[in-house]
C-alpha cells in the first residue's frame, strides 16, 4: 500500500478539525505519528487513534517513514467490523468526555457488557495454575476483558 496523502497535522485539535470537515467525504488519509517523544510535524499515535474513533474511523496500515516517524493510515470503519474490547473501552471514555460525534456513533457495535465471552479453553488454562488464577481474579474486570480479548483475537487469527 502506497502512502499517497499525508495529512499535515501535529495536534489532536488539528486532526479533529480535519475530520469534522472530511470524515464523510474522504476515504482515507495518512498521518505522521510517534509513540515516544513528540516530534515536529507528528501527532501522538494514541491521539490519532482516539480522534479517528470519534468520527467512526480506524487506524490500519502503518509504515516506517524515518528512524523517528511512522505513517499511520486512517480510514472509515466498515459498519460490521470487529471491535476489540480495548477500543470499546476507549469509546466509552470518549463518550463520557463528550468527544464522540454522531458520525462516529453510527459505527459503534453492541456496547453492552453482555457481548464479551471468555473462551472456555483460555479460562481452563488460567485455572490450571492456582497462583495465576488467584492473581487473575484480583484484576479489575475491565483489565481482564481487555487482556483476554487481545489473546482471543490472536487465537482466532491463527
Amino acid at each position: 500500500m502506497e502512502i499517497d496523502y499525508i495529512l499535515q497535522v501535529s495536534t489532536r485539535k488539528g486532526l479533529r478539525n480535519w475530520l469534522e470537515k472530511n470524515c464523510e467525504i474522504v476515504d482515507h488519509c495518512w498521518v505522521l505519528t510517534t509513540r515516544g517523544q513528540k516530534l515536529e510535524k507528528t501527532i501522538y499515535y494514541l491521539d490519532a487513534v482516539e480522534e479517528a474513533m470519534c468520527f467512526g474511523w480506524i487506524d490500519s496500515t502503518i509504515k516506517k517513514v524515518s528512524e523517528t516517524q511512522l505513517a499511520q493510515r486512517l480510514s472509515p470503519r466498515q459498519k460490521k467490523s470487529q471491535w476489540s474490547e480495548l477500543n470499546k473501552e476507549r469509546v466509552r471514555r470518549l463518550e463520557y468526555l463528550n468527544k464522540m460525534t454522531d458520525c462516529g456513533r453510527k459505527y459503534l457495535p453492541d456496547m453492552s457488557d453482555n457481548g464479551f465471552k471468555i473462551d472456555p479453553y483460555i479460562l481452563k488454562k488460567i485455572k490450571e495454575d492456582e497462583e495465576i488464577y488467584e492473581n487473575f481474579k484480583n484484576f479489575p474486570d475491565i483489565y481482564k476483558k481487555v487482556r483476554l480479548d487481545t489473546i482471543q483475537i490472536k487465537k482466532k487469527s491463527k
